[in-house]
């Protein structure tokens, strides 16, 4: 384990330590390309009565709780060391929109900007929320991060962790009760892994599992370099639809999830032609309760390989079961105690490199 180093000028309180892998993999990426930041960013559209300092609260105790709101990296040394720095404001900006010719388009040109500046590791906050008043009683609670610091999951966890602080605060009960782990003792637990047995038999598993694959899967006919912004289609799917899913799903003896993956390979294949195709499947890589309620930058990206992809569907349903038991991405965590009421109609959009959740006019 990785002694602690003071950092900071007089300041004996901040102690550093090495960035786990997974980040030090998000440093080297943002030191190839620093034009383009690698971050998570989303927000949340609400409509109703907010209380706006039932809301900052709310996300001044998440930010203690998970400590990635206040995370710092330096390069000391020519190693790269993070530190808590709790004295960071964590308090949510305001700004408003409501005087422009169209509100919700120029806060959504706003957000658009804001994730794609650039982001200097060393100097810039790497973790902001807003805000943004775009109509009556309808905000946008934007917030955005930097990959180093924390991770679709952990982003979307301390959202709802944010929820239940709020739908407490406001209903004048106490907060509810939640232990997340803290980034040192999440640095501790990857540092472990790295020593342990089990690393080794995951290395002989992929390697065997990887065994003859000689080129990427995809649907790209070329290359081109990184941009900050990114290309979004989407439709909601009908009710319709939304049941044939549900139905093939359960005839297949598997959740929605599985089949969404499922039909992607299935559709790769036949594009391609090939029959044997490698999806890069995000994964949170949270193995115990207490990791899946915490924040920090843990995720990783796996190769799921599917033999037969385009004629086999319940063959890679199977496979994808085998390689993900009980490790469903798609799964929220506990929204029990987020109320309607409270929150109103809301609905969440997301988009993240590492955990994509697609939610359709969900409210809390």
């Amino acid at each position: 384990m990785s002694s602690p180093t003071s950092v900071g000028p007089g300041d004996s309180s901040a102690r550093a330590f090495p960035l786990s892998p997974a980040q030090a993999g998000m440093w080297l990426a943002q030191h190839v390309d620093p034009a383009v930041p690698v971050s998570v960013a989303q927000y949340v559209d609400i409509h109703g009565d907010l209380d706006r300092s039932a809301l900052t609260d709310a996300c001044v105790r998440a930010a203690a709780e998970f400590e990635s709101f206040f995370l710092k990296v330096s390069e000391i040394d020519g190693q790269p060391l993070q530190w808590v720095d709790p004295s960071l404001d964590a308090s949510v900006g305001y700004l408003d929109f409501r005087d422009t010719p169209d509100p919700e388009a120029s806060a959504h040109a706003w957000m658009r900007t804001e994730t794609a500046d650039p982001i200097d590791i060393q100097r810039d906050r790497l973790t902001v929320s807003f805000l943004l008043h775009v109509g009556h009683d309808h905000y946008f609670w934007y917030s955005r991060a930097h990959h180093i610091a924390m991770d679709g999951f952990g982003s979307v966890t301390m959202l709802y962790r944010i929820a239940a602080l709020y739908t407490a605060a406001v209903h004048g009960l106490p907060p509810p009760a939640s232990s997340p782990v803290g980034l040192r003792r999440i640095h501790e637990l990857e540092t472990d892994y790295r020593t342990s047995a089990r690393r080794e038999s995951d290395r002989d598993y992929w390697t065997e599992t990887m065994r003859g694959v000689t080129h990427a899967s995809t649907l790209a006919r070329g290359s081109a370099p990184p941009t900050a912004g990114s290309r979004h289609v989407g439709a909601t799917l009908t009710t319709e639809v939304v049941d044939q899913l549900e139905k093939s799903a359960a005839a297949h003896g598997v959740n929605p999830a599985t089949l969404t993956v499922c039909a992607v390979a299935g559709y790769l294949a036949r594009m391609t032609g090939e029959d044997d195709v490698t999806l890069s499947l995000p994964v949170s890589a949270r193995t115990t309760a207490a990791l899946r309620r915490s924040g920090g930058m843990v995720s990783n990206v796996v190769p799921l390989r599917i033999t037969s992809a385009g004629t086999g569907t319940r063959t890679f349903a199977q496979t994808w079961e085998a390689h993900c038991p009980g490790r469903d991405c798609s799964a929220p965590p506990s929204t029990s105690c987020c109320s309607p009421k409270s929150w109103n109609s809301v609905r969440y959009a997301a988009n993240c490199m590492c955990c994509l959740r697609v939610r359709s006019k969900t409210s809390w």
